[in-house]
């Protein structure tokens, strides 16, 4: 997982960091943020059961970021569901 993360920070963000700064328009920059935090969260919620008490503190400092409408995100990123693998994507 960190060398998942290490590649997504070198790869992903270096790519688009015009995109993340909102150098080329404001729906671009939100599509970037929006897709990097999908891939945070989601990676977040896999090592969730291995690393329990870091990964509570990432989750709580994430969910600061973005209104709550009492569905998606719960008090705990142990009370969400780990995500499905969709088979079709599998390489």
């Amino acid at each position: 997982m960190v060398k998942f993360l290490d590649n997504l920070t070198n790869w992903y963000v270096r790519i688009n960091r015009s995109r993340i700064k909102g150098d080329v328009d404001d729906e671009n920059m939100e599509v970037s943020i929006n897709v990097l935090f999908d891939v945070l969260l989601k990676t977040n919620i896999l090592m969730s059961p291995h690393v329990p008490f870091l990964t509570e503190l990432m989750y709580q400092n994430m969910r600061k970021c973005v209104k709550q409408d009492g569905k998606l995100y719960q008090d705990s990123i142990h009370h969400l569901i780990i995500p499905k693998v969709i088979e079709g994507l599998k390489s």
